[in-house]
């Protein structure tokens, strides 16, 4: 038996581009338990050919919407095409992005010298996906573990060192004390609202005394 694995691609207003992704090839007779399904390692290949084709599509269609002035709607000029590296969950991608220089336009040029969409969707280059998966393991066990046990599932193309984990494990952690105090400011800078009636209850109860003295 043979499937193949392609990937249809649709424009706005324009016909469907479909790129061919793989092949999986398995015999019907003489199947063994290993060749049921996908292997981890198929799987892994697969996900990263849909994901590179994703990803150039994403960043190719960003860059040409990206291209008109906002104030004018001219078109802006190439100053150059930059390759940019993104981290996600099925590896690291390195793909062509192009840099617009400012519109005429503009009362002051000077201030906005160039534009590179890509690096206002990514400027971390990690996806969020990733700051999670890093930030969850790297809380629940050490560094060095939390790497062992990415790159044992799988995701050995992914860039999973110890050291990356601990820097996106304490980014998030600075992030969240950091939205924590905020918002314990902004509850502290509120006053309180009057109350309309006030409850006040009683109970009793009954204390044995083990000693005579207390």
């Amino acid at each position: 038996m043979k499937w193949m694995i392609r990937v249809e691609l649709t424009p706005d207003g324009n016909p469907p581009i479909t790129y061919d992704i793989g092949t999986i090839t398995r015999p019907i007779a003489d199947l063994s338990p290993e060749q049921i399904g996908l292997t981890l390692e198929e799987g892994q290949q697969l996900l990263r050919r849909v994901q590179v084709e994703i990803i150039a599509s994403q960043a190719h269609a960003y860059a040409l919407c990206r291209r008109p002035c906002v104030d004018c709607g001219r078109p802006k000029r190439i100053k150059d095409i930059r390759t940019k590296c993104v981290q996600t969950v099925f590896g690291a991608f390195r793909f062509r992005g192009r840099r617009y220089k400012a519109c005429g336009c503009r009362d002051n040029p000077a201030g906005f010298r160039q534009d590179f969409p890509l690096g206002e969707i990514i400027p971390r280059r990690t996806t969020p996906e990733v700051r999670y998966l890093f930030a969850e393991l790297g809380a629940a066990m050490p560094y060095r573990a939390a790497s062992r046990v990415l790159k044992t599932c799988g995701f050995g193309n992914m860039r999973a060192s110890h050291m990356a984990i601990r820097h996106h494990t304490l980014t998030i952690g600075r992030e969240l004390e950091a939205h924590r105090l905020d918002a314990a400011d902004g509850q502290a800078l509120r006053s309180p609202e009057a109350a309309k009636s006030l409850v006040v209850g009683i109970d009793d109860t009954y204390v044995k005394r083990r000693h005579g003295r207390r």
